[in-house]
């Protein structure tokens, strides 16, 4: 799943272009593809969302730097996730 691979392997991540991936994997998870759990993929979107990063860092963090901040821990939590991805056929 190319959605899943990007969100792993990323160096900086948008907001926008998290949402779009994750929606993506989401996805996946409800047509049995992956199995990270809709809970999993609430929570992360949650964590990754500019507030909840200056939550996570204690201070205000610019733009840029929570770009690459979102990228880190999305790929962190992901990984340490190890879905299960099946190719189908």
């Amino acid at each position: 799943m190319r959605a899943y691979g990007t969100l792993t392997n990323c160096y900086k991540l948008s907001n926008n272009e998290f949402m779009k991936l994750i929606a993506l994997v989401r996805l996946g998870s409800y047509y049995k593809i992956t199995d990270i759990s809709g809970v999993d993929v609430q929570k992360l979107i949650e964590d990754v969302q500019p507030a909840g990063i200056c939550k996570m860092k204690g201070r205000s963090v610019e733009s840029d730097e929570r770009d690459i901040i979102r990228a880190e821990y999305v790929g962190r939590v992901l990984s340490n996730r190890k879905a299960n991805i099946s190719m189908g056929g």
